[in-house]
């Protein structure tokens, strides 16, 4: 029932992100909220309603920042930012007050082309433009209703400034048609680009840092391209012009490739040796998280479960690991691991995930843990807990009732 992530948290208290509910964000440090006044609350953020040039004018006409969630409608962490963040009252309060907010559906309307200009491509993103309509910084995923503000928070503090030459009100850019291509509204007829296309089309550009070049070679960064290893070698001259968030994922996209396959030949310490040596060569402005989140993804790899949660131990700074990564290493060692002793950890590990986020899914793991280490009364209990809670949420708990018929 449970995935494991391609990109896991290490610490308590953060949040799924990024469109895929199987991928969970980088870890966000938690920042303490400025405290605001709670008076005139009516019910949640008051997002405009009106179409995107509209939102634009009624920024500029109030000199504030325009706050622009961009989602889609079938986007699980969308849908938690606005429970968590647009539906509570402090949080909507301090946005009501500082922003101009504005909701844009990404395969609606003028959402295709927000999402070519400035290259949304995960969900929910959240661009931040001047009350002049310039792109002051993007931000990919949902970290926490405490992460989200202070995303919020170095904005109205003035510690983000706009990029004057990435204008909201100059959307249509001569994209190439195999840009155009992945971002088309009909998810059913997008088609991915292939490193053929880009590279074909980069190699006759004479300036690639130029905003329509920089969108093809970022947005396009998935084929793995041969230009990103350019992109890589002038990152600091790039963050000059455009959101260091997304040099930095280049970044991070070309020490996965330079890692390669983390299901290899090589022994777990020979690939331990080779991510820290592609972390030294790269030197992302975030290498300590970079690496362990490879570290972890390489012990998920090699289903080397009792080493994976020694170590997210070892980097959660004497807290416990996050329920989320608890759960995944946990629901590896169910289907993988025929070692009772690991089988019995697991239990443990997930009596803690439990104790920080009682999750359906968790309790359901929980459950299956103590079928396999033959403890069927507890199974059934756990089980029935995790059937009820799931309900509760309109959740398919398909495996859970499946656990339920073999117990009874």
């Amino acid at each position: 029932m449970q995935h494991i992530p391609l990109t896991v948290m290490k610490k308590r208290n953060k949040s799924y992100a990024a469109g895929n509910h199987k991928k969970i964000m980088k870890s966000i440090l938690l920042f303490a909220f400025l405290a605001v006044s709670q008076m005139g609350f009516a019910g949640g953020v008051d997002f405009f309603k009106g179409d995107f040039k509209a939102a634009l004018d009624k920024a500029a006409a109030e000199g504030k920042p325009l706050l622009i969630d961009a989602y889609t409608v079938w986007c699980g962490p969308c849908k938690m930012l606005d429970a968590q963040v647009f539906q509570d009252e402090a949080a909507a309060t301090y946005i009501n007050k500082h922003f101009v907010a504005y909701k844009l559906d990404m395969e609606k309307g003028e959402g295709p082309w927000v999402a070519m200009k400035f290259r949304v491509q995960a969900y929910p993103t959240t661009l931040f433009l001047s009350a002049k309509g310039k792109l002051m910084t993007k931000e990919v995923g949902f970290p926490g209703k405490e992460g989200y503000l202070e995303w919020c928070t170095q904005i109205v503090e003035g510690k983000v400034q706009a990029f004057e030459h990435l204008d909201a009100h100059h959307l249509k850019l001569d994209f190439p048609e195999f840009y155009k291509r992945s971002f088309t509204s009909d998810q059913w007829k997008r088609k991915r680009a292939t490193p053929e296309e880009v590279n074909a089309y980069l190699e006759g550009q004479e300036d690639l840092s130029t905003e329509l070049n920089w969108s093809v070679l970022k947005g396009m960064s998935y084929t793995g391209h041969k230009y990103i290893a350019w992109a890589v070698e002038h990152a600091e001259q790039l963050k000059k012009k455009y959101p260091a968030t997304e040099i930095d994922d280049l970044l991070n996209r070309y020490i996965m490739q330079k890692v390669g396959s983390l299901k290899g030949e090589e022994t777990i310490a020979e690939m331990e040796r080779r991510i820290q040596s592609v972390v030294d060569e790269v030197k992302p402005s975030d290498n300590k998280d970079i690496k362990e989140n490879l570290l972890l993804n390489l012990y998920f790899s090699r289903k080397a479960y009792a080493r994976l949660l020694d170590y997210a131990y070892a980097i959660s700074e004497g807290a416990a690991p996050s329920p989320g990564l608890l759960n995944s290493a946990c629901w590896g060692i169910y289907e993988e691991s025929d070692d009772l002793k690991l089988v019995k950890r697991a239990i443990d590990e997930m009596h803690t995930a439990i104790a920080e986020e009682p999750h359906p899914n968790y309790i359901d793991t929980l459950a299956h843990l103590y079928f396999k280490d033959g403890q069927l009364n507890k199974a059934r209990k756990y089980a029935l807990e995790a059937l009820e809670k799931g309900r509760a949420r309109d959740m398919q708990m398909a495996e859970t009732e499946k656990l339920l018929d073999k117990l009874n």
